[in-house]
């Protein structure tokens, strides 16, 4: 049935890999506040074992990399309403 009157529905504004990329920026973002509340950890708990000292600190640390993932992408996905040209190759990882 809802294959029947799927004509009438309306066109999606933007495309579905634009959609999928947009809900991907936002796991990242979820990703980076739950890694920086386990980076935190080491500053609230001061007696955390050698082992999960590091371990926050390694969430820490990797927390601020999905931020600079998230924000890279938002930027790109930002681009896509000036009008102005796309990158032929996206520099999202190159050095």
């Amino acid at each position: 049935m809802a294959l029947k009157c799927s004509g009438d529905w309306p066109q999606r504004p933007d495309s579905i890999l634009l959609m999928k990329l947009r809900a991907a920026v936002g796991d990242l973002r979820q990703l980076q506040g739950f890694l920086a509340s386990v980076g935190q950890q080491e500053c609230d708990m001061p007696t955390l074992s050698q082992q999960d000292a590091w371990l926050s600190s390694l969430a820490a640390e990797a927390s601020s990399a999905v931020e600079m993932i998230g924000s890279r992408l938002d930027i790109a996905l930002e681009e896509f309403g000036t009008g102005d040209p796309i990158p032929a190759v996206p520099t999202l990882f190159i050095r």
